[in-house]
């Protein structure tokens, strides 16, 4: 009997453990919706440097391809090509209130994110920064 009850018990914390958490999982950015976003928070601004900005945004998130690997380990891979530049992250998150806490294993900043309208939405530190809006694969 102590064997069965052990075999269920390591059976039913396999499917714990494989159920993770809504986040883990790939993700990959919403180009669209991130663009608005940001043309959004520029409509304020006005001039030839303005419209430059808004150009330059406009041409680097088009060429965007962007994927985020939420692991249920706690550990994350953020890798792509913005424009002419290609990076790779990787790190650790944790669930936090309000979100999640991921922070890069190069010591860079943490940033938040929090599931909005079925997308993963990455605030980058500092308010004048727009957030990133990825969607689940």
């Amino acid at each position: 009997m102590s064997v069965l009850r052990g075999l269920v018990v390591a059976i039913l914390g396999l499917v714990l453990v494989g159920c993770g958490d809504a986040v883990t999982g790939t993700w990959k950015l919403d180009v669209d919706k991130t663009l608005a976003r940001a043309e959004e928070m520029m409509a304020g601004e006005s001039g030839m440097g303005a419209e430059m900005a808004r150009s330059m945004m406009k041409s680097m998130f088009e060429s965007a391809n962007i994927t985020l690997e939420m692991r249920g380990d706690k550990t994350f891979t953020l890798s792509g090509a913005m424009g002419p530049r290609q990076f790779s992250m990787t790190g650790t998150w944790e669930k936090v209130e309000g979100g999640y806490r991921m922070t890069p294993e190069d010591g860079g900043a943490a940033v938040t994110a929090r599931i909005e309208n079925g997308l993963l939405v990455i605030a980058p530190g500092g308010s004048s920064s727009p957030p990133m809006y990825l969607k689940k694969t």
